[in-house]
């Protein structure tokens, strides 16, 4: 057990506290009553506690060194939190091919999908496509953000031909489908039949694939 020093309107009562790691609990004596908290938000910045089965009766806590004037709402504003269950949503930065940061709740999924909210540089995203690279140099992955959401995800491809620069919007990563969007040299792809690479056919009705062959 550890010392708590309690103060309130300048008197000091001395309780006692222990971290149950086993239960991700922290107990407190507080001399008049003894409670178990529950971390509920938690970096290095802030700590929001609250009493183990209520979802009121929080406790914010928060580092001088890093947030110097202690406004915690402020610094949580980045942060979307449901004040009933009060849960972090989690974010993960998705580097633009112009520099800026796509911030991405995604829900504890590793992964990116339609609805999802994001920022971009922690602040409100504008309506628009962003751009981030694949793990190909001729591939893209491409937001299409309305309302600070996901709503649409492609796969941005690019072919060079002797026709010019084809770039084709997969809604799917590893194939054509029909309806991807093509362009050539960024203008809507004349109708017909295109060649991309060897074996690697499309054919284009008003902008968009038709259908696909390997001949």
């Amino acid at each position: 057990m550890v010392n708590l020093f309690m103060s309130f309107n300048g008197k000091v009562e001395i309780g006692k506290w222990k971290y149950l790691a086993e239960a991700n609990l922290i107990y407190i004596d507080r001399l008049t009553d003894k409670i178990f908290l529950k971390q509920s938000f938690f970096d290095d910045s802030v700590m929001i506690l609250k009493i183990d089965g209520t979802n009121d009766d929080l406790f914010i806590l928060a580092n001088e060194n890093i947030i110097p004037d202690l406004d915690v709402p402020k610094y949580l504003s980045s942060f979307i939190i449901n004040i009933g269950i009060l849960e972090r949503t989690t974010f993960f930065n998705m580097p633009l091919i112009n520099g800026d940061i796509l911030n991405i709740n995604r829900d504890e999924l590793n992964y990116s999908k339609v609805g999802m909210s994001v920022l971009l540089n922690n602040n409100s995203a504008p309506d628009g496509e962003y751009f981030a690279q694949g793990d190909i140099v001729d591939k893209l992955l491409v937001y299409h953000i309305t309302d600070s959401k996901i709503k649409d995800l492609f796969w941005l491809f690019t072919y060079k031909t002797s026709k010019g620069t084809f770039k084709i919007y997969q809604k799917n990563e590893y194939s054509f489908s029909l309806g991807d969007k093509v362009l050539l040299n960024n203008i809507p792809a004349p109708n017909g039949k295109h060649k991309l690479e060897f074996m690697m056919h499309i054919n284009v009705t008003n902008g968009v694939i038709s259908s696909h062959s390997i001949f």
